[in-house]
Protein backbone atom coordinates (compact mmCIF):
# COMPACT_ATOMS: atom_id res chain seq x y z
CA UNK A 1 0.00 0.00 0.00
CA UNK A 2 1.69 2.85 -1.31
CA UNK A 3 0.03 6.47 -0.61
CA UNK A 4 1.73 9.67 -0.51
CA UNK A 5 -1.16 10.74 2.07
CA UNK A 6 0.85 10.09 5.33
CA UNK A 7 -1.91 10.90 7.48
CA UNK A 8 -3.95 8.03 6.93
CA UNK A 9 -3.12 4.58 8.21
CA UNK A 10 -5.79 2.46 6.83
CA UNK A 11 -4.33 -0.28 9.46
CA UNK A 12 -7.67 -1.03 11.36
CA UNK A 13 -9.55 -1.52 7.95
CA UNK A 14 -6.80 -3.65 6.79
CA UNK A 15 -7.09 -5.72 10.25
CA UNK A 16 -11.16 -5.45 9.83
CA UNK A 17 -10.80 -7.28 6.22
CA UNK A 18 -8.51 -9.86 7.50
CA UNK A 19 -10.92 -10.94 10.51
CA UNK A 20 -14.05 -11.05 8.37
CA UNK A 21 -11.85 -12.82 5.54
CA UNK A 22 -10.87 -15.12 8.74
CA UNK A 23 -14.67 -15.55 9.29
CA UNK A 24 -15.29 -16.67 5.81
CA UNK A 25 -17.71 -13.21 5.34
CA UNK A 26 -18.79 -11.69 2.01
CA UNK A 27 -16.58 -7.94 2.44
CA UNK A 28 -14.93 -5.52 0.05
CA UNK A 29 -12.29 -2.71 0.86
CA UNK A 30 -11.66 0.15 -1.15
CA UNK A 31 -8.66 2.49 -0.70
CA UNK A 32 -8.99 5.56 -2.91
CA UNK A 33 -4.71 6.71 -3.12
CA UNK A 34 -4.63 10.17 -2.26
CA UNK A 35 -7.78 10.67 -0.16
CA UNK A 36 -9.07 10.56 4.04
CA UNK A 37 -11.91 8.99 5.17
CA UNK A 38 -14.49 10.27 2.74
CA UNK A 39 -14.36 10.36 -1.21
CA UNK A 40 -12.35 13.70 -2.29
CA UNK A 41 -12.70 13.48 -5.79
CA UNK A 42 -15.95 13.82 -8.61
CA UNK A 43 -14.52 10.03 -9.84
CA UNK A 44 -14.33 8.92 -6.46
CA UNK A 45 -17.40 10.02 -5.46
CA UNK A 46 -19.70 8.50 -8.27
CA UNK A 47 -17.39 5.32 -7.84
CA UNK A 48 -18.37 4.76 -4.18
CA UNK A 49 -22.09 5.44 -4.99
CA UNK A 50 -22.33 2.68 -7.51
CA UNK A 51 -20.41 0.62 -5.02
CA UNK A 52 -23.50 1.54 -2.71
CA UNK A 53 -25.97 0.95 -5.45
CA UNK A 54 -24.33 -1.93 -6.41
CA UNK A 55 -24.09 -3.89 -3.35
CA UNK A 56 -27.94 -2.54 -1.95
CA UNK A 57 -29.11 -4.51 -5.43
CA UNK A 58 -27.47 -7.86 -4.76
CA UNK A 59 -28.06 -8.04 -0.97
CA UNK A 60 -31.17 -5.99 -0.24
CA UNK A 61 -33.29 -5.52 -3.60
CA UNK A 62 -32.32 -9.50 -4.96
CA UNK A 63 -32.06 -10.86 -1.71
CA UNK A 64 -31.88 -14.61 -1.94
CA UNK A 65 -31.43 -14.78 -5.72
CA UNK A 66 -27.79 -14.91 -5.89
CA UNK A 67 -25.62 -17.94 -5.68
CA UNK A 68 -24.59 -19.16 -2.53
CA UNK A 69 -20.89 -18.84 -2.60
CA UNK A 70 -20.89 -16.90 -5.84
CA UNK A 71 -19.66 -13.35 -3.95
CA UNK A 72 -17.73 -15.42 -0.86
CA UNK A 73 -14.22 -13.06 -1.87
CA UNK A 74 -12.60 -10.26 -0.26
CA UNK A 75 -11.16 -7.62 -2.35
CA UNK A 76 -9.14 -5.12 -1.64
CA UNK A 77 -8.35 -2.40 -3.97
CA UNK A 78 -6.02 0.52 -4.35
CA UNK A 79 -7.12 1.78 -8.02
CA UNK A 80 -10.99 2.47 -8.93
CA UNK A 81 -11.92 -0.87 -10.40
CA UNK A 82 -15.16 -1.62 -12.27
CA UNK A 83 -18.19 -1.66 -9.83
CA UNK A 84 -20.14 -5.15 -9.86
Amino acid sequence: LEDQNVGTDPISSIRMMQALRALGKTAALYMYPYEDHGPATRESDLDQWARWTAWLDMYVKHAGEWRAGADDKISAATALPDPR
